[in-house]
This record gives structure tokens, C-alpha cells and sequence, in this order.
């Protein structure tokens, strides 16, 4: 994975905001959320405890260790679909499968009611044993088998792709 240009994207954001909660904007909302993802992924693939860092100070001021955020999830991102990318992350990194349940039931609700643009999040981040995982891969079948009703012929490597991803046959 070529990172060259995340990096000087990162070093840019960490010299202008030396913390993520100065990223311009309100504080404990949509955008930091979207930044702090970045450098999660750019941790990862390069291991620059800086990013890191990065993004537990600002968890640190934010989150107390009992987990209270002080806040609504709706102000943090943009609203249920960050607030489930969230818990799938916080149970994946603390090993807390009560996240996923709570994933589960969100899932269901928000298919009932709503529409669920967090699926594909859910099937990466939660293990494949786990409910929430057999609700998400259910449900995005779902919505995808009625988009392959709806999509235009030269689209059709859609299904395909997915189904090889998810692994849906």
C-alpha cells in the first residue's frame, strides 16, 4: 500500500491541529470522526505510533474509562451509521461482544425503519461468529438482490463482486 501521499496528508493535519479536537469544526462530531478513521488506517498500514497517539488523546478527552462520552452519538458522526462504525470499532479494540449486540439490534431497527448504509462496515469489523454479522450479511443480501433488480445490464459485475466478498454464492 503506497502511503506517501496519507502521510504528508497526516503531518499537514498534526502541524495545523496538534490535537484532533482543534480540527475545525464543532468539537465531537462528523468531521473528527472521519480524521480520526484516516489516521486509524494509516496507523495500521504503517504503524507511526504518532497516529496513534493521535487519535487516544483525543478518545482520552472525550471518552471517561467507564466509557461515558458525555454527549449524543448523533453529535459525534453522523448519527446511526457512525454511531454503530463506533461500537463495532470500540468492541473489536476492547473485545466487548455486548458492542455487537447492541450492533444487532441497531441493525434491525434501522432496516425496519430506515435505511442501513453501516453493512459493509459491520461485516469488516465484527467477527464472523457473532449475530450482528449473520443480521448485516442477511440484510445487505437483501438490499442488493433488490438493486440487481433495478440496475441497468452494464452494471451487472455488482452482484458478482459483492457475493465474491461476502462470500454469498
Amino acid at each position: 500500500m503506497k502511503t506517501d501521499f496519507a502521510r504528508g496528508l497526516a503531518e499537514t493535519v498534526m502541524k495545523r491541529h496538534p490535537k484532533a479536537s482543534d480540527y475545525p469544526c464543532r468539537d465531537w462530531c462528523y468531521p473528527q470522526g472521519y480524521l480520526l478513521i484516516g489516521f486509524s488506517r494509516l496507523w495500521e498500514a504503517v504503524k507511526d505510533e504518532r497516529y496513534r497517539d493521535y487519535i487516544c488523546e483525543y478518545c482520552k478527552s472525550h471518552v471517561t474509562p467507564e466509557g461515558d462520552k458525555g454527549g449524543s452519538m448523533d453529535d459525534m458522526m453522523g448519527g446511526v451509521f457512525m454511531g454503530q462504525m463506533f461500537y463495532c470499532r470500540y468492541g473489536k479494540a476492547f473485545h466487548e461482544p455486548a458492542c455487537f449486540d447492541e450492533v444487532k439490534r441497531q441493525l434491525e431497527l434501522i432496516y425496519r425503519y430506515c435505511h442501513a448504509l453501516i453493512l459493509s462496515e459491520v461485516l469488516e469489523l465484527v467477527p464472523a461468529e457473532h449475530a450482528a454479522y449473520a443480521t448485516a450479511k442477511k440484510q445487505l443480501k437483501e438490499l442488493l438482490a433488490g438493486l440487481l433488480k433495478v440496475q441497468e445490464a452494464v452494471c451487472g459485475c455488482l452482484w458478482a463482486a459483492i457475493s465474491m466478498e461476502y462470500n454469498f454464492g
